[in-house]
């Protein structure tokens, strides 16, 4: 093995001795050995030397592609040979010759070579069937232009035959950047498309490049491989589902775990309901989803589709597809809350210990007009009930803790349609002392008469005793004997009485005067009784 410049020297001269003595064959067989020490050490300026003797051997043996091969590395700016205008003439002389020339740039010549052709795609990935834009940049070194020139290049995919592009007529400049831009169709049914040659043709002469560096673009499925249709109901009312069917469908080719999601922009987002789970359609094939919208606030909104898809053997892409929702309520609704006394209550907790009446009314906010046919759990008795636009219908529920959901079962332009009202759920109030208030139903005038309120903390296990405090509202009907506002320690183990005296002083149906107690709850307790006052 040669160790210096040196040795590499000496080399070539025994090589070139072989030459002019006539022994081709023999110095033939040296050649490839001593081309590798000078790639391997990258002693470029001996390859003037070099391929001056080897085009000696090539033209002896009249070896065409290797001559040309040799002429073109010999006008090579790397080279920089001081003769070069021989081997220029050489080389216009064999190209406008009649042979028939097929020469493969090998590899480790491939940037040697006075033609360097650079090809880089547009973007990084593209549709199947899609144009696919391939930016070629030439340049040459050698002393004069290339006219009427053909480039081939070929392209190989995952799948199926290779195909190619011609650009026919091409002018390569001398010393000068040529530009070009080709567009490569995609075919179906494939994930990447590499380049795979590159040929160029000079007056019947081919010479094939080395590929220096993978030209490649990804392919995603054509998205017209997964055709979507959609059908909903022409309007869209709060509180109930809509129903939306989803058609997809695969014309052309098989699609493998289609997958859709939806997305909303805006703050009020429908509730989605469907069956979301990946699924497969054979070419030919299609598939309907069905899947619910529903919102409960009256708004403009735009759903999103986005689905996933992969084609039998190529990667993923996405596709969108828009649905839009004009949300409109049926009912104009307002609530009321009353407790036993029939007082309206704004507190949202509510205690096991009373009894609360929901109020509802329902205004028609349509243009049409709305038929309740049920209101479930409502023993409405004046169902059904024809509301014209504009027109209201109330009802009455006893309402405990909890939720205070009904679904409303009405016809509108004759299509059955069922409401959810939805309203926010009401807290339950837990008292671990409860109280009741005992008053007569009559009462004679100028007669004084016992209530009294029973407290039992019997339940309350973790305190032994607690405070409450009473306050009875002053009242020009009756005077009470006895302070209005009083604080009493009650215990655990026993139900206490405290007694109120009223003594009545105009004759009538009256209200008694308001007991409110407080204790460590959040909402005091009230009563409110009503009472008869007699002469006698």
């Amino acid at each position: 093995m040669m160790k210096s410049r040196t040795d590499l020297i000496s080399k070539l001269n025994n090589y070139g001795n072989l030459i002019e003595n006539g022994n081709y064959k023999e110095a033939d067989a040296e050649s490839e050995s001593l081309l590798d020490y000078i790639m391997g050490y990258h002693f470029y300026t001996l390859l003037g030397k070099y391929f001056k003797l080897k085009s000696k051997i090539d033209e002896n043996a009249n070896q065409s592609d290797k001559i040309l091969l040799d002429y073109l590395i010999l006008l090579s700016k790397r080279v920089n040979l001081s003769n070069a205008s021989d081997f220029a003439n050489k080389l216009t002389l064999l190209l406008t010759s009649d042979q028939q020339i097929s020469l493969k740039i090998p590899t480790r010549l491939s940037g040697i070579v006075p033609i360097d052709i650079k090809l880089n795609y547009h973007q990084d990935d593209i549709y199947s069937g899609s144009n696919a834009f391939l930016y070629i940049n030439i340049w040459s070194d050698l002393p004069y232009d290339l006219t009427c020139c053909k480039l081939e290049i070929e392209f190989t995919h995952n799948r199926g035959p290779a195909t190619s592009l011609v650009i026919n007529n091409i002018d390569i400049l001398s010393k000068q950047l040529n530009k070009q831009v080709a567009t490569s169709i995609i075919p179906h049914r494939v994930s990447s498309q590499k380049v795979s040659k590159i040929l160029l043709t000079i007056e019947g002469k081919t010479i094939e490049f080395e590929i220096q560096r993978q030209v490649s673009i990804k392919v995603l499925p054509d998205p017209n491989a997964c055709k979507i249709e959609v059908q909903k109901p022409n309007r869209s009312l709060i509180g109930v589902q809509i129903p939306v069917n989803i058609t997809f469908k695969a014309p052309y080719t098989e699609l493998i775990d289609i997958q859709p999601t939806f997305q909303c922009t805006n703050n009020f987002p429908p509730i989605i309901e469907g069956d979301f789970l990946p699924f497969n359609m054979k070419v030919g094939e299609s598939v309907t989803k069905l899947f619910y919208f529903e919102s409960n606030t009256p708004v403009f909104t735009t759903v999103v589709m986005n689905v996933v898809f992969q084609t039998e053997i190529s990667g993923e892409t996405k596709i969108k597809h828009v649905i839009n929702f004009d949300f409109i309520s049926p009912f104009i609704v307002k609530p009321f809350l009353f407790d036993s006394n029939y007082q309206e209550q704004r507190n949202p907790k509510l205690s096991n210990d009373t009894t609360y009446l929901l109020e509802t009314s329902l205004l028609n906010d349509l243009q049409d007009n709305i038929l309740i046919e049920k209101i479930e759990d409502c023993q409405a008795t004046d169902l059904p009930c024809l509301l014209e636009p504009g027109e209201r219908y109330t009802f009455t529920v006893i309402q405990k803790p909890g939720p205070a959901n009904r679904k409303i079962h009405f016809v509108s332009k004759d299509e059955k349609i069922v409401f959810f009202l939805k309203m926010q759920p009401f807290a339950e109030l837990v008292r671990k002392t409860h109280y009741n208030f005992k008053s007569p139903t009559e009462a004679i005038i100028n007669t004084k008469f016992n209530c009294v309120i029973e407290i039992d903390k019997t339940q309350d296990t973790e305190k032994a005793c607690g405070i409450i405090h009473i306050i009875v509202d002053k009242s020009s009907q009756f005077a009470e004997i006895g302070p209005s506002e009083v604080n009493t320690v009650v215990w655990s183990s026993k139900v206490t009485q405290i007694p109120i005296t009223f003594i009545p002083m105009v004759a009538g149906s009256y209200i008694l005067p308001k007991i409110t107690i407080i204790d460590e709850t959040s909402v005091p307790q009230e009563f409110i009784r009503s009472i008869i006052v007699n002469y006698q």
